[in-house]
């Protein structure tokens, strides 16, 4: 394997993916903001239900939506950053269900340790358990959407591709997934494996090509769901280039993409804007969700 990638010597494309490295003291804070914050959301949302187990070492937190027949939305955070896990992105609920939205935070589906298989099948799994119990959440089981971040972006991304009969013993379902939302995504698997992160995520070759979104993309069955993706102006230009040629393979597959670029923030505060439901952020995914077959396709 040649020792660079794009042009990158080793040193340099692990800066590029370093984002503890990037933030320097600053991550420390961004931590214990996370922390803050889900934790009063969970003092707000006292109907919320946490530690719901489904199969594989899928955990989950529920947060109904206020209303009857509301949209799912299934998030699923990388884990690369400080083991972080649900209940440090709680505060996710506290922007999203104000606007008539559901929250589900899942673990287990994070792709590290080289059990990338299982992540990706406990993602299907979530799937298929808010599918079959929607009515907890007051959520529409036509309307899931799943939701990652950096890393978690691979099997969120890959419940578009599934092969859906192997995991309900051959009934076929047409789309389960009504749309996949990609913040600070890792779609290409390969940068992944020639840097630093690759002693978490322990993939070989093979893996980089089997499991990837940016390759899978042409393989998305129809009805094609619609893709909404975005990034922080500060992040490092890997993960620019991340967002970019999977909205275009998405794009060329015929998903309907939207894309942005969201000035002043980073991997860790482009997040955080989705605990207001104030926010510009918040209020653009929420449009998205309650109405993605308007939304526009963003030119990539």
């Amino acid at each position: 394997m040649s020792e660079r990638f794009l042009g990158y010597e080793r040193d340099a494309l692990d800066r590029q993916y370093d984002l503890i490295g990037q933030q320097g003291e600053r991550f420390a804070v961004y931590c214990a903001l996370y922390e803050s914050l889900s934790e009063s959301t969970r003092r707000s949302f006292p109907d919320s239900v946490m530690d719901v187990e489904g199969e594989g070492g899928l955990v989950m937190d529920l947060f109904p939506a206020p209303k009857a027949g509301s949209p799912i939305l299934l998030f699923l955070h990388g884990g690369l950053t400080g083991n972080r896990n649900r209940r440090d992105v709680a505060f996710l609920a506290s922007g999203l269900v104000p606007h008539g939205c559901a929250v589900v935070l899942a673990d287990g589906c994070q792709p590290l340790g080289g059990d990338v298989i299982t992540a990706i099948d406990n993602a299907r799994r979530a799937v298929l358990w808010l599918r079959a119990h929607a009515d907890r959440l007051n959520g529409d089981a036509g309307r899931i959407f799943v939701m990652g971040q950096g890393l978690g972006v691979v099997p969120a991304a890959l419940t578009l591709t599934a092969d859906w009969s192997f995991y309900t013993h051959g009934e076929n379902l047409q789309a389960p997934v009504a749309g996949l939302a990609g913040i600070s995504g890792i779609f290409d698997l390969e940068p992944v494996h020639r840097c630093f992160l690759n002693g978490m995520a322990q993939l070989d070759a093979a893996m980089t090509r089997m499991y990837a979104p940016l390759v899978l993309a042409p393989t998305i069955p129809k009805p094609l769901p619609p893709v909404w993706l975005a990034v922080g102006a500060q992040e490092t230009d890997e993960y620019h280039r991340q967002m970019l040629v999977y909205g275009m393979a998405a794009e060329a597959a015929g998903c309907a993409v939207s894309a942005a670029t969201l000035a002043d923030h980073n991997h860790f505060s482009l997040l955080a804007e989705l605990g207001d439901p104030s926010s510009v952020f918040t209020k653009q995914l929420v449009e998205w969700v309650l109405d993605p077959a308007v939304g526009e396709s963003v030119p990539i």
